[in-house]
């Protein structure tokens, strides 16, 4: 993304020519920044995005849309959840509101779990799982499957978040075969299926806590695995771990 940045720093006409790809490459080095790390390189990148005046008018609003998504993230990875909900129910809900064409990019699905990831460290579970099964519902017949399969589990994690065992064995089922039938029970998968079924059958002299330290260990390992660590991309599933130990 920092040589396609650059490239197009130094020649216009490609700019011209593609200005959606250079805004995408500023969110994307946001996005980069984050996953390794680098809060400040981040927002630093961030403040260009935000201030980038657009050669086409017709650009802009995908320039602020995309802006306002990388500040929730930023927001989230700095635990400020609050200011991460008022920026959702503001400008982020009017962009999709007045350009629904941004529902149909992959931005939008980092939307979705940015704003999950807001309501579930707020304990608003309720309104976190009505969005998660719109989500689920919108996007099960596409044919980009990994955000659908990662919401699958995220909806499963509010069912524990509510203690809604019932539901959560038969949603264990239901994903366990969807995974099965489309040949993507990849390691990720099987380690939270597997953690979920034990969290479902404890046996007596096993913790709650040390489920979750389990999971924790092994989601840690993934998130450095190159065919893994994309679920890391829409949800931090490690952290939410973590924080279960604590609390159980």
């Amino acid at each position: 993304m920092q040589k396609v940045k650059e490239q197009m720093d130094s020649n216009f006409s490609i700019r011209i020519k593609r200005e959606d790809l250079y805004l995408r490459s500023l969110g994307n080095l946001v996005l980069c920044s984050l996953q390794t790390g680098e809060i400040t390189r981040a927002e630093s990148y961030l403040v260009e995005l935000q201030g980038y005046k657009t050669i086409y008018h017709s650009n802009t609003p995908y320039r602020r849309y995309l802006a306002d998504l990388m500040q929730l993230m930023v927001f989230n990875k700095k635990g400020n959840h609050t200011k991460s909900l008022s920026l959702i129910s503001s400008s982020l809900s009017k962009a999709i509101k007045d350009h629904p064409q941004f529902r149909l990019t992959q931005e939008y699905s980092y939307q979705v779990f940015q704003t999950i990831t807001a309501l579930i460290n707020l304990k608003y579970y309720k309104k976190a799982k009505k969005i998660i099964l719109n989500y689920i519902t919108e996007n099960k017949s596409q044919s980009k499957k990994d955000a659908y399969n990662y919401a699958r589990i995220v909806y499963m994690i509010l069912l524990i978040e509510e203690n809604h065992d019932d539901l959560l064995e038969n949603e264990l089922k239901s994903v366990y075969r969807h995974f099965k039938k489309e040949k993507q029970l990849f390691l990720f998968e099987s380690a939270f299926l597997h953690f979920t079924n034990r969290l479902l059958h404890p046996k007596p002299e096993i913790n709650t806590s040390d489920i979750y330290r389990e999971l924790c260990n092994q989601l840690n390992d993934l998130k450095t695995d190159p065919f893994e660590k994309n679920a890391f991309v829409y949800f931090e599933f490690d952290k939410w771990a973590t924080n279960k130990i604590s609390e159980v």
